[in-house]
């Protein structure tokens, strides 16, 4: 089974030191955190990709090494092409975003997103209502895949709740 999990970093971080040849999945705290732990718990299913849009690196991936992201710098458009891609290869797609981050990658490319959904994916957002009233659209519903969403208000990108739907989503597959 394959996973894909978009999100953001954290400015609360890990010290480089004690992660020399860490991921950056390990990497990123705070806020952060609870997607980590979604993504281990959900890696006794299948093979987790866990995409990040980071103010300090841009876009990087959970599995990329710390020691070797120093200089790299990817662009939203990098993840933008990992969102589209997610759609059409992977069996379970997770977004957890803040609204600007929401209209800065997925607003962009959100059809072509939509248009690759079928109905034996399951789709989870974490968004805010603003965001839902786009990202919520006649095309997703048509899908008809499982859909999983989270009101997203303050910081939090999920709820125990959201996590404890989407872990059963995907046991079930």
């Amino acid at each position: 089974m394959e996973i894909s999990i978009f999100t953001v970093g954290s400015v609360t971080t890990a010290e480089k030191e004690e992660l020399e040849s860490g991921t950056m999945r390990e990497y990123f705290r705070g806020m952060f955190r609870p997607m980590a732990l979604l993504a281990d718990d959900l890696e006794e299913f299948g093979h987790v990709n866990t995409h990040i849009l980071s103010h300090e690196y841009g876009y990087v991936r959970g599995d990329d090494l710390l020691s070797e992201i120093e200089d790299h710098r990817g662009d939203v458009e990098s993840m933008q092409e990992s969102l589209v891609q997610a759609s059409q290869s992977s069996d379970v797609i997770i977004i957890a975003l803040m609204k600007d981050e929401y209209e800065l990658v997925v607003k962009p490319v959100w059809e072509d997103v939509v248009d690759n959904i079928k109905s034996s994916q399951i789709v989870g957002l974490s968004a805010p209502e603003t965001v839902q009233e786009w990202l919520i659209s006649e095309g997703l519903k048509e899908a008809n895949c499982e859909l999983v969403v989270y009101n997203k208000v303050g910081p939090a990108l999920v709820s125990k709740e959201f996590k404890q739907k989407t872990h059963e989503l995907v046991e079930s597959l």
